[in-house]
Order: structure tokens, then sequence, then C-alpha cells
């Protein structure tokens, strides 16, 4: 890691690679990687697993989220704790190893909610990892119970919580007051993440681009993220996906293929400290998620059972184990599934 460190990019330099031609950014991004991961980067990995909202009637109502609604709304839902429950039987039945547990900011799903739902998926299954909440949850919990930060996550990993799905749009406040003006601030999320190292866990970290920030915009987000990791080290991989606007309220042009690739090439340049930058097959479909791990990305995320909230805008792609395979050999590297630490369990 301190030989990759000795030449890493600065800020300036960063911005600059969106000008590089694709063939550049890919040659240095694969760079990066081995230097990173060394003969790990010969495989591509992949989790089984299961996404679980556990209701869409949330405070925030973020202009980019097609899968809000208000309570009283025909479609809006809050899971019982039973339904639930049973959600993670069933993926436990095939095999799947890592639970994805998030829902809207909704008082009703509450930290006694939450508390009693992992203790008791810890209970009946503890082979699953449940990797769950996501920092606006973890901030929105803090303030309902008038409690620290610190406090509500010892709580729930008292309670079976293991590690956290670090959503994180674009930590810009400027832009994310266009676009979540009601969700946590990019201080308040970085408190988040501190909070979770403090108390020996682990996270990963997203952007979700395509909403109308800046290259700058872009670049700011990631070094907040290399920054913290060099402090704290609590990333395990970097998920950086496009916006899909289908649905939401957001007005903006969409991405193209191409600034995707070049999104994830950069990020894997930039975060020199984390090991896995994630290629996003949920929302750019599986030839673009090819080109990803051509690009610099070394994971596939999970299998994703039961995924809603992109799919509320309309992008339908599913995935299963053979078609995470057929991927992962057509960019030339061996597919493995892995565990919510990045172990690879199967070849």
């Amino acid at each position: 890691m301190e030989a990759v460190k000795k030449n890493r990019v600065a800020k300036k330099e960063a911005l600059i690679l969106f000008q590089n031609d694709i063939y550049a950014l890919a040659k240095r991004a694969d760079e990066t990687k081995k230097k990173v991961l060394g003969s790990r980067a010969d495989y591509a990995c992949f989790i089984i697993d299961r996404n679980i909202n556990t209701t869409n009637i949330c405070s925030a109502k973020c202009n980019f989220c097609a899968f809000y609604r208000e309570e009283n709304d025909p479609d809006s839902f809050i899971l019982t704790i039973d339904e639930i429950l049973e959600k993670v039987g069933q993926l436990q039945e095939i095999g799947g190893t890592r639970v994805m547990i998030q829902g809207g900011l909704n008082d009703k799903c509450n930290l006694k909610f939450y508390t009693r739902l992992f203790s008791t998926i810890k209970e009946r299954y503890p082979a699953i990892c449940i990797h769950s909440l996501s920092p606006a949850e973890i901030n929105y919990l803090s303030k309902l119970e008038r409690r620290s930060v610190f406090e509500i996550v010892l709580e729930l990993k008292k309670a079976g919580l293991m590690s956290l799905p670090g959503a994180a749009e674009i930590l810009v406040d400027e832009h994310r007051k266009k676009v979540s003006p009601h969700k946590l601030k990019t201080a308040e999320w970085v408190e988040v993440m501190e909070n979770i190292h403090k108390a020996g866990m682990r996270s990963t970290a997203t952007m979700t681009f395509g909403m109308g920030e800046s290259f700058a915009d872009r670049i700011e987000h990631l070094f907040i993220i290399r920054n913290l990791q060099d402090k704290t080290g609590v990333f395990r991989a970097f998920i950086p996906w496009t916006f899909s606007k289908p649905q939401t309220r957001l007005n903006v042009e969409e991405t193209t293929g191409e600034d995707y690739i070049k999104t994830v090439a950069i990020s894997r340049i930039v975060l020199d400290n984390i090991d896995h930058i994630h290629a996003g097959w949920v929302t750019e479909g599986f030839e673009l998620s090819e080109m990803a791990l051509r690009m610099g990305a070394s994971d596939m995320g999970g299998i994703l059972m039961e995924e809603l909230v992109v799919k509320a805008t309309g992008t339908t792609h599913t995935s299963s184990k053979e078609t995470m395979v057929k991927v992962i050999k057509n960019a030339g590297l061996k597919p493995a599934i892995r565990d919510s630490g990045y172990n690879i369990i199967e070849e």
C-alpha cells in the first residue's frame, strides 16, 4: 500500500483524468488494481445476498428517489418483523450469506424495531451477515432517539449489525441541497463512518453520479472518501453507480456509458487505499459491468434478490450466479463467490 501512495494522484491531476481517453484510463486503473490487490487482481468476485426494504415511507423525500411514498399513498408499506424474517429464511435456503436491510426515514422503524429485528435474525440465522442500514438511517435514528451516533451504532452492533452499506450520493453540500435537501449533510455522513470505525466495524462507500454535479464535485467526493480511509481504514469497497432518472423529480440529462466507465477507472486510480471497486450491474447492465471489470473494478457486488429501489425507476436488470460467472469470464478474470468480508469462499 505504501508503494502505491508514493505516486498517488492529486486533486488537480484527478480532475484532468476525465479528459483522458478510455484506453489510457483502463491501463492506469488496471495497474493501480494490481498494485493494491496483488494476485487477487486476477479475480472478480460476487456474493449471494438479498436486499430487503423495510418501508418506502420516508421523510427525506429526495428528488432523485422514485421509491419513496407518503404514508397515505395506496402503495406505501412497512414490513413486519415476521415478514422480514421469512425473506431472510428464503435467502438462507438458496445458500445466501448476507442480507442488506434498508428503508425510508420513518419513525415507526425506530431503534427498538431494528434491535429486535437484528437480534432475532442473529438468533435464527446465525450464518447470515447483517450488512444493513445506511448512514442516513443511522443519523436519523440518532436524532429520533436523541442519543449520540456512537450510542446508536453500539446498540445496533450488540443486536447483530455487522457492517454498514455506505450510501453517499455526492458528498458536496451545495449539490446535496439540490437533490436531497432533507437528508444528512456531508459532515454528518463522515461522522457516521468515523463512529462505525470507532465501534470496530467496517463499511462500504458509494457515489451516485449523473445528478447534475460537476466533475469537480465527483473528485471532491472521492478525496473525502480517500482521506477518511487514510484516517480510519473503515471501507472495504467503493461502489460508483449512475443515477436512474425515470419516475423521479430530478430534471437532469442522464449520463453516458463512457462517462460511467471513465468514472470507475478514475475511482480506482484515486482510491489507492481501498481494496475493491464495484462494477454496478444493477444500474448499468452487464455489458457496461464487464467493461468496468476491464477499467479497474474487481467486484460485481451481490445477486441482490428483490432489489426494489432502482427497480422503482423502471431499470430492471436481474442477475444469477450463472450470469455473474459469464460476465467475469468474458472480462478475462477468474470468477469467485466471496463473503461479506471479501474473502473468497468458492472459486
